[in-house]
């Protein structure tokens, strides 16, 4: 029995334009899923999910788009295995709202099979390699981005066939969930309806630019001044239309309460906000007191393990 975890994300900038080459900043956050596989007589892949109370079953051979069962078929693949296996998630991260958390349970997954069958630990590459494979079977056209962050950990600055680690110091942030669910493949569908508007090429392009300005003041430890950016990058998540009244409420009630920055993360359509504040508890206290939820996470934290 192998126990693997990762950590959920935040899509810091980037969002929705790295799928279209442009870059994107990610980190790893203090919430992570805990996946623990164990091998079974049979031909058959069993998933019990803890949170969900769900219990999944499928033949080893048989094709299936559940990420977690794609995720022990890649593993089984690497490890040129094809016993039974069971696996057990846990996980601290919300479903659907953004944070990463099919990516990471994917990733845990991978990483608590492959080691399971091969006896010892896949490289992070070869996870995340592993997990964006996994990845594809569940999202429409996904970036990478998600599966590279939780593997490797840390905050990334990742553009589709180059990622690298940025030397940055951990930021404490504030996530509200807007209580509303997102299928993150319609979001991305939506996107790329509309991507043939010239408008719509101009945004991408100006996140793009809002990522490589955002790399600069990381690496000079100005963490304090990407609240603007943050700002900036809302409106343009807003111009593309995967906003909502939901989250532009939680953005405006973060401004109103003090916030430097506040922002979608990930897909949008529903999930979450973050904002940036120098009072993150006062914060809190203003979205709880508004009905949502609220918490604070601390960015750059370590990518896949075994536990």
């Amino acid at each position: 029995m192998i126990r693997a975890s990762a950590p959920g994300k935040l899509i810091l900038f980037g969002d929705h334009a790295v799928v279209y080459g442009e870059p994107g900043i990610a980190t790893a956050i203090n919430k992570r899923a805990y996946s623990t596989a164990c091998e079974l007589d049979g031909k058959k892949i069993v998933v019990e999910s803890k949170d969900t109370g769900e219990t999944t079953e499928c033949g080893i051979r048989e094709k299936s788009k559940n990420p977690i069962i794609a995720a022990v078929q890649e593993a089984q693949k690497f490890s040129k295995s094809r016993s039974g296996i069971g696996i057990e998630i846990n996980s601290q991260i919300p479903i659907g709202a953004g944070l990463g958390s099919s990516a990471a349970v994917a990733t845990a997954t991978i990483a608590s099979v492959a080691t399971l069958l091969t006896g010892k630990e896949p490289s992070t590459m070869e996870i995340a390699e592993m997990a964006y494979k996994a990845d594809k079977l569940a999202h429409e056209s996904p970036s990478g981005i998600d599966t590279a962050v939780t593997s490797l950990g840390g905050t990334i600055f990742f553009k589709k066939g180059n990622i690298s680690q940025l030397d940055s110091e951990p930021l404490t942030l504030v996530v509200a969930n807007s209580g509303v669910r997102r299928n993150t493949s319609d979001m991305v569908l939506r996107v790329k309806n509309s991507i043939r508007d010239p408008r719509v090429a101009l945004s991408m392009f100006s996140i793009g630019s809002l990522s490589k300005e955002a790399r600069t003041i990381l690496l000079g430890k100005r963490q304090g001044d990407l609240g603007p950016l943050m700002d900036r990058g809302q409106s343009l998540l807003k111009d593309l239309g995967v906003s909502s009244t939901s989250l532009e409420d939680l953005v405006q009630l973060a401004k109103d309460s003090g916030a430097v920055g506040s922002k979608i993360t990930g897909a949008g359509g529903g999930g979450c906000i973050i904002s940036l504040s120098d009072n993150p508890e006062t914060l809190i206290q203003a979205f709880k007191e508004s009905g949502a939820s609220a918490y604070s996470v601390r960015t750059n934290q370590p990518g896949v393990r075994i536990d």
